[in-house]
């Protein structure tokens, strides 16, 4: 019993010892932490984008009036602004449509629908997807160009049991994710129908049509939330992310970024990431960043890695770490190749003792910028954006735009 007794004694210090160790270790680093020069932009924003000549943002937003028979109108509105001067250039409106209020003081946007917007590989034409089309707008002044109508997969109905009566439920089928090919006119769109269905379509939006489509694999979890597409630069190849587990559990061995050729619609690639992925990029140099977005639990994924793969041979090629936190959530990388940036914020367990389960909690708010192709730090920052935000690093390398409810462009170092 005494000497149970000891051992447990002697344990308990050594477990304390390697702990202050590794914890005194963590603060010998040298962080490069910075502070990044904001543009704040427009709230109230659904999506938005910089160009590739990093002189503006496009954003896409919902903008609502009321009329004197108290009518509320909701406009879809896209803006082009000159971030630097913090001013508007040109706008557009989509389409307005009215709403009588459900109750006495709240009316509903019935364009519910997700919207996104994107400028083409060179630039000169911005590309929205609203409510079933897709919109081709000049990039110098936001002027009609065309409208390609695109066919939205249909809606899934199933069955539902609850509390012995039977009714018909109808799972919707959402826009996930859009991305324009880095060159040429190609457009990807990433549909979803509850978290088992998903498919992919390849448009040419200087002709409208469809060029190939593409069905997800079973035993794959669609979730909502971020981008799951990126383009290869060098290949007609689209990397599609689909997480295999969903948060909170445990990834398997299920392949789980698919690269599919956007002319055939055929699976060419399958890598299997090991992380329940919550996003992708990939470089000029053919290689695949991939970030985790699982939960952090108590004990277990508190400093999740960056994973690299070289897609020249779709093998593992390194882990990226952080300085003491772990990369979630999104990840992005400038065309020119010289960059990556995802989120390294300080995130925490904040444990609900009432249902017993573990939240993320975000003690501080960053993000690292790395230098490519050896990874090496540029700099971190924190700054004042939730993490869960998309990222999008511009061409070059020198701003990162994030947008949720509020449009930001941070300038890099």
């Amino acid at each position: 019993m005494f000497i149970n007794c000891r051992i447990r004694l002697v344990i308990t210090l050594a477990f304390l010892a390697l702990s202050t160790s590794l914890c005194l270790a963590q603060l010998g680093r040298s962080s490069k932490q910075v502070s990044l020069k904001t543009f704040s932009l427009q709230e109230g924003v659904n999506s938005a984008d910089i160009s590739p000549d990093e002189s503006l943002v496009a954003i896409e937003r919902t903008s609502e009036h009321k009329t004197a028979d108290n009518t509320t109108i909701f406009s879809e509105v896209v803006e082009l602004w000159n971030f630097r001067e913090d001013k508007v250039v040109a706008t557009a409106t989509l389409k307005s449509v009215d709403e009588q209020p459900m109750s006495s003081n709240v009316a509903h946007n019935p364009l519910m629908t997700p919207h996104f917007v994107r400028f083409s590989g060179e630039g000169k034409v911005v590309v929205v997807y609203l409510d079933g089309s897709i919109t081709l707008l000049r990039a110098s002044d936001l002027g009609f160009l065309r409208t390609v109508m695109i066919a939205v997969p249909p809606n899934i109905t199933r069955p539902h049991v609850y509390k012995g009566n039977s009714r018909i439920v109808v799972v919707h089928t959402k826009l996930e994710a859009m991305e324009m090919s880095p060159t040429g006119t190609s457009l990807a769109l990433l549909w979803v129908t509850g978290f088992s269905h998903g498919s992919v379509d390849f448009y040419d939006i200087s002709t409208g049509q469809l060029m190939a489509g593409w069905e997800a694999p079973s035993g794959l979890i669609l979730l909502e939330g971020g981008h799951h597409l990126a383009w290869d630069s060098v290949s007609p190849l689209v990397y599609v992310a689909l997480p295999n587990a969903t948060p909170c559990g445990n990834p398997n061995n299920i392949p789980d970024v698919l690269g599919v050729d956007s002319q055939t619609g055929m699976t060419k690639v399958g890598i299997t990431t090991g992380l329940i992925v919550g996003d992708i990029a990939v470089t000029p140099g053919h290689e695949l960043l991939a970030v985790d977005r699982n939960c952090v639990n108590v004990l277990q994924n508190h400093h999740p890695r960056m994973k690299v793969f070289d897609l020249s041979t779709g093998k593992f090629a390194r882990n990226v770490q952080a300085d003491g936190t772990g990369v979630r959530y999104a990840v992005s990388v400038s065309r020119d190749g010289q960059r990556a940036v995802a989120w390294t914020s300080d995130m925490r367990c904040q444990f609900d003792w009432l249902d017993m389960v573990c939240y993320d909690r975000a003690v501080k708010e960053m993000l690292t910028i790395w230098h490519l192709p050896d990874f090496s730090v540029v700099a971190s920052a924190v700054v004042n954006t939730p993490s869960d935000r998309p990222l999008r690093m511009s061409s070059m390398g020198r701003y990162v735009l994030t947008y949720g409810k509020t449009v930001s462009v941070l300038e890099l170092p």
